[in-house]
């Protein structure tokens, strides 16, 4: 007697089959770079068949974008394991290269001229204090080690402030008088 499970090393007998394994669900998951850094429960909703399902998912601090996250079936009452990517919510003002990361600073063109210190908060939501030296352009960047994103395995990056310079809007008239006065007295022109 001959049944197919031979062919596959399975358990022999002329009732016993091979059993595939079932296959896995893949999707994806969208988090922010806050999340990622904090780690963060996050609520999924899915459709199997005509059947809806819901979960709490346990997004681990640390991880980094592309990585996936196995869910086993029977913590959500299917058949088979979830394995989801995860992507990181675009942020036009906080990107995450490797393990640093870059954030845009805004600053008036006074600040920018003289110097100043401005205070922002990190991933870890400690708040720093930062001087940014005298005369720095727009598209500078400042490095402040060890502040950056810190992986599953305790390794962190630098955080990098990049400045950006920016009018003020509304402007007073004593503001415009200013303004004007700086037009006649400063030679320079950056288009030469």
């Amino acid at each position: 007697d001959f049944g197919i499970a031979d062919l596959f090393g399975g358990a022999t007998g002329r009732n016993n089959y091979y059993q595939p394994k079932p296959p896995k669900y893949e999707s994806e998951i969208s988090i922010t770079i806050e999340e990622g850094f904090n780690g963060v429960t996050k609520a999924l909703s899915f459709r199997i068949g005509n059947e809806n399902k819901s979960l709490s998912v346990n997004v681990p601090k640390g991880i980094l974008p592309g990585k996936k996250i196995k869910i086993k079936g029977e913590k959500a009452g299917i058949d088979r394991d979830i394995y989801l990517k995860v992507n990181f919510v675009p942020d036009e003002n906080l990107k995450l290269e490797g393990l640093d990361i870059h954030q845009k600073v805004n600053l008036l063109p006074w600040e920018a001229a003289l110097g100043t210190q401005i205070v922002i908060d990190t991933l870890s939501g400690k708040k720093i204090k930062i001087k940014i030296p005298t005369n720095i352009e727009s598209g500078r960047k400042i490095r402040i080690p060890k502040k950056g994103y810190r992986d599953m395995k305790g390794n962190q990056g630098d955080l990098y402030i990049e400045t950006n310079i920016v009018n003020p809007i509304n402007l007073t008239e004593e503001q415009k008088q200013l303004y004007e006065k700086l037009r006649e007295i400063t030679p320079y022109n950056p288009r030469k």
